[in-house]
């Protein structure tokens, strides 16, 4: 099933209504957090899911600043109110969990 897009306006995904009631209406408990713009959309969606009681990891090599100290800035505060960080290797294993799941050598191709 293909997900619809959404127009956003505000920074943070979660003030727009339509992307909030479709995060509420998923379920999902633990969110994986990538985007552009570290200090501005990621942080303030981040901040945002964590205030509603969502897990938060931030994928650090999926995420962007144009400037690295905004980049390392948002990470340090979203860190500090209780995101986790990971890279996005790191994260597809840990979906995966066992080397045996039928994904496993789809996604070993992807990151060598």
């Amino acid at each position: 099933m293909q997900e619809p897009a959404y127009a956003k306006f505000t920074f943070s995904g979660l003030r727009t209504q339509a992307i909030a009631d479709a995060i509420a209406r998923s379920g999902v408990q633990h969110w994986l957090v990538c985007g552009i713009e570290a200090h501005i959309c990621v942080y303030q969606s981040a901040r945002d899911l964590l205030a509603r009681g969502a897990g938060v990891s931030l994928v650090c090599d999926a995420i962007s600043a144009r400037h690295p100290m905004d980049k390392a800035v948002a990470l340090q505060q979203l860190t500090a109110l209780g995101a986790h960080l990971t890279t996005a290797e790191m994260a597809l294993y840990e979906l995966l969990e066992d080397s045996r799941d039928p994904a496993f050598r789809r996604v070993l191709a992807r990151v060598r």
